[in-house]
């Protein structure tokens, strides 16, 4: 019996050692997982800003009812936004590319898709945003019109975050911004809030 008791003791023991050099190399292999992790999210968030940058001079224009741009979108809104947002845009701005995103949606053809342009100047780009918001609301034919920054996807969805908050600013008429990538800007009694996430902006 005491032959067949140290014969268990030396496969015990084995076995615990057996245990140990798999739990050692488990652990080596979520350390690695760990810092493979933090390396993907490093260079997801490093892609997300190079796409926004890329974005930089686009806009997007939403409210346009199809088909009014004609056959030259480029021509038709070099036109257009001086006549609709003000002297401030003369001389006329140079769009380099434009064109609607998406795909008509037969179930409601009445809705417009957005369109995103390119602009030659930055600047212009600058100047149709300040003027949009100087204007509060921006009507082409009895169309309303809104114009926005061009982001990536990823950065979209966390502004969004912050849409039931603005819901609430618009009806206490707060006037409100968003600053890249994602933060909640406030200008109420001569202060300047800057909330970094929708928990903060909520206290």
């Amino acid at each position: 019996m005491m032959e067949a008791i140290k014969d268990i003791k030396g496969e015990l023991l084995s076995h615990s050692r057996r245990i140990g050099e798999v739990e050692e190399s488990v652990s080596l292999v979520e350390d690695d997982a760990a810092a493979l992790q933090q390396k993907v999210g490093l260079l997801t968030s490093k892609i997300q800003d190079q796409e926004d940058r890329a974005r930089r001079p686009n806009l997007r224009l939403v409210g346009l009812p199809e088909k009014t741009e004609g056959p030259d979108m480029c021509n038709f809104l070099e036109n257009c936004l001086p006549r609709t947002l003000g002297e401030t845009l003369t001389p006329a701005p140079v769009i380099e590319r434009a064109h609607r995103i998406g795909q008509v949606n037969p179930n409601r053809p009445s809705t417009s898709r957005t369109i995103v342009m390119k602009l030659l100047n930055y600047r212009d780009r600058q100047k149709i945003l300040r003027a949009a918001r100087r204007l509060k609301e921006v009507r082409y034919e009895n169309h309303r019109i809104s114009f926005y920054p061009d982001l990536s996807a990823e950065t979209r969805q966390l502004q969004r975050q912050f849409d039931g908050i603005k819901a609430q600013l618009r009806a206490l008429n707060i006037r409100y911004g968003m600053l890249y990538p994602a933060h909640l800007v406030i200008k109420h009694n001569d202060q300047r809030l800057i909330f970094k996430s929708v928990p903060e902006a909520k206290d």
